[in-house]
């Protein structure tokens, strides 16, 4: 789960993982490629992150950040949630084709701008 970002927290990585998933960020762990955190989990050099995304098929890739984004947008809608379902939404937005799809994903970023401006990450804002 972890290989889609350096670092990857907790709830996303708890909200797709199966015990397959676990089983193998347990031996990842074990075997010193992946550190497990208070956060999350995170890779222990950016060059095995690398290696791990580019054995990833792009589309398996796609469907997890959609599969996180959703996921997200299950828990509820406070507008950390929402900025953390952004982050995986626009990772695939371009592949979003129905109308209904487009405009949740705008509210979506909406809400992850809203975020932004609170925590006073006015340029971050602005790209959502």
């Amino acid at each position: 789960c972890s290989v889609l970002r350096r670092k990857q927290d907790r709830n996303s990585t708890e909200m797709v993982c199966t015990e397959d998933v676990a089983a193998f960020l347990a031996l990842a762990v074990e075997d010193g490629i992946i550190e497990k955190s208070k956060g999350g989990y995170q890779f222990l050099h950016d060059k095995l992150q690398s290696a791990f995304q580019s054995m990833l098929d792009k589309e398996d890739s796609n469907q997890l950040h959609l599969l996180i984004g959703d996921a997200y947008l299950r828990q509820g809608d406070d507008l950390r949630t929402t900025y953390n379902a952004a982050l995986h939404l626009n990772l695939v937005s371009e592949f979003l084709q129905k109308r209904s799809e487009r405009v949740r994903l705008a509210r979506v970023n909406y809400g992850a701008s809203k975020y932004c401006g609170i925590k006073l990450a006015f340029a971050e804002a602005a790209s959502y």
